[in-house]
């Protein structure tokens, strides 16, 4: 059973600027080595990420991304399992020290498998919240699902958030979940408890329906030189 959103009414332009295919890629293959040396620098602690280093990581990416922007395009994930005798959901714990989870870049950005991609993160709130509420609403049906298992996919062109493209949607543009329920229950009572877990999923209803978010600044003085 699928149980898909999508945001709607989205024009992607190719946008190459003044510069032909023919200089953009032989821009980009230029710097592509120095690319690949970059990032086994920083993935092993011997680069310091300031703005020379980053413009050399993202660079080449961009330039790739101008001249094929289907290139561009990735497709994140996330995976959980349901607990029904503790009413949760069970995913993959992302990358951490042991103490916080590491967030960075993804690899279309320009990050190196190192550090745990946010979007894939907020994929994770979706599934298991989606299965947190999916156990609790299927006790309170008195159904027997013996396993349940959720994914979802998110598809996002990073040629938003890097810049290149104006036109193109900054984050994901589409969300797919896949619910795969084994349970000798009727098919109806299934469909009733997809709906009720749509219906009462935090995350799921956040996402659909959209949410006010207000930043605020606090700006604190500069530390003292040592």
């Amino acid at each position: 059973m699928w149980v898909s959103w999508r945001h709607k009414g989205f024009e992607t332009s190719e946008v190459h600027g003044d510069r032909d295919a023919t200089e953009v890629f032989a821009s980009y293959f230029e710097n592509l080595a120095m690319l690949a040396s970059t990032q086994r620098q920083y993935s092993s602690g011997c680069t310091f990420m300031d703005r020379d280093t980053l413009k050399a990581i993202q660079a080449p990416l961009k330039q790739l991304y101008q001249a094929k922007p289907e290139t561009a395009v990735a497709t994140l994930h996330a995976s959980g399992t349901v607990d029904f005798h503790a009413i949760g959901c069970r995913v993959a714990i992302p990358v951490n020290d042991g103490r916080e989870i590491i967030s960075g870049l993804h690899p279309k950005a320009g990050g190196n498998r190192t550090q745990a991609c946010s979007g894939d993160m907020l994929l994770q709130a979706l599934v298991t919240c989606a299965g947190t509420t999916l156990a609790a609403v299927s006790i309170s049906m008195g159904l027997k699902i013996d396993t349940a298992t959720i994914d979802a996919q998110g598809s996002m062109d990073f040629r938003g958030t890097l810049g290149v493209d104006r036109n193109t949607p900054i984050g994901l543009t589409s969300i797919e979940m896949q619910f795969s329920i084994q349970s000798s229950a009727e098919p109806e009572q299934i469909q009733k408890l997809i709906q009720l877990t749509e219906r009462y999923c935090v995350v799921f209803q956040t996402l659909t329906k959209g949410v006010s978010v207000n930043c605020r600044l606090q700006q604190l003085p500069a530390q003292a030189a040592e």
